[in-house]
């Protein structure tokens, strides 16, 4: 099982294109890491105007979730 992050791209648009240079980051950055307590980075992909970026599947949801739930 895995979790799929996307976001749509538009190519004219300056949000989109930093939001693509953000993941493009976040993706080389998981592809090097290799750790019990990091999410494994599995594959993207880019469509016509979609890219999914593929990732190991951890249950219990994120941890933006948790800190609103219990505190930092």
């Amino acid at each position: 099982m895995c979790a799929i992050k996307e976001v749509k791209v538009v190519s004219d648009d300056h949000t989109s294109k930093e939001c693509l240079n953000q993941l493009n980051q976040e993706i080389y950055l998981l592809n090097q890491l290799s750790h019990l307590n990091i999410v494994q980075y599995l594959g993207s992909e880019m469509g016509e105007d979609t890219l999914s970026v593929y990732l190991e599947y951890v249950s219990g949801g994120s941890i933006h979730k948790l800190l609103q739930e219990y505190g930092p």
